[in-house]
């Protein structure tokens, strides 16, 4: 009598919440623009990624809710003088 032994891989994928904050910015006119408020917003612990583009007036900021909220990142990009019209909060899911 043989003893079998049967391995069953199991494959466990956990997902991160995030939030993405799009900011409608009036002012913005070059990618030195750009570059000025994503670095505002990367100041900030908990951001995972920010984008802007002057050609479009937004900035799409991703970010931790657990250690920061949008009126922390609001904050930040309007030290950079631009003007901020707008803004919607949705959440996401990133694989980890």
């Amino acid at each position: 009598m043989r003893n079998l032994t049967i391995f069953q891989e199991i494959s466990v994928v956990s997902f991160l919440s995030y939030f993405k904050l799009v900011l409608a910015i009036e002012g913005m006119t070059c990618s030195g623009c750009e570059a000025h408020v994503e670095h505002a917003a990367k100041e900030i612990n908990g951001i995972q990624e920010a984008k802007a583009s002057y050609a479009e007036g937004k900035a799409e900021i991703e970010f931790d809710p657990v250690q920061t909220t949008p009126e922390k990142i609001i904050e930040a990009v309007k030290t950079t003088g631009y003007k901020i019209t707008g803004s919607k909060v949705s959440s996401i899911e990133k694989e980890q």
